[in-house]
């Protein structure tokens, strides 16, 4: 078993989506604290890897690592969009009192790309539990200094609003 955990982690730092999805699915089952060293060295690859971070960070959560929260929150400002989307979704299913708090904060406080995915996870969040998780704070922030998460900033760009192109790895 210890050889194949082995052979599977390899096959998550190449170039082949197929097989890093399966791998991933697989292993997820099967992380345990041994696994802890190779999990952070897929969660800290370069930033041209954000496939192979996004599987570090599903194993990082499967793991129920004590700092799993704190390293998803700080994903949500990651430069590659599918690494801060995929943060975005394990933390909406992870939803407890802290986080949402947390969550809430960051919408206020943070730069424009983490306020925008922690937005999208807030709003996941309503969703999924079918309650509100937005502070009237956190809604009234929303409203006085609204920013647009769009690919479309062509059309939004002249209406002078604050635009965030999710896709666009220069965007803050």
């Amino acid at each position: 078993a210890a050889l194949t955990k082995k052979w599977l982690f390899s096959f998550l730092t190449l170039d082949r989506p197929m097989f890093r999805l399966r791998a991933t699915e697989f292993l997820a089952e099967r992380v345990t604290p041994e696994d802890r060293p190779r999990i952070d060295g897929l969660v800290n690859a370069p930033a041209r890897q954000g496939a192979v971070r996004i599987a570090g960070l599903e194993l990082l959560s499967r793991l129920k690592a004590s700092d799993a929260e704190d390293r998803l929150v700080d994903a949500l400002g990651d430069p590659y969009p599918d690494v801060a989307k995929r943060a975005t979704s394990i933390l909406a299913t992870a939803a407890g009192p802290a986080l949402v708090v947390r969550l809430n904060k960051l919408v206020r406080e943070a730069d424009a790309r983490q306020r925008a995915y922690a937005t999208l996870a807030l709003v996941e969040m309503c969703r999924r539990e079918r309650k509100n998780a937005f502070e009237r704070e956190t809604v009234t922030a929303l409203v006085a200094g609204l920013t647009v998460v769009t690919r479309n900033v062509r059309d939004f760009g002249p209406a002078g609003v604050p635009l965030i192109d999710p896709f666009d790895n220069r965007a803050q």
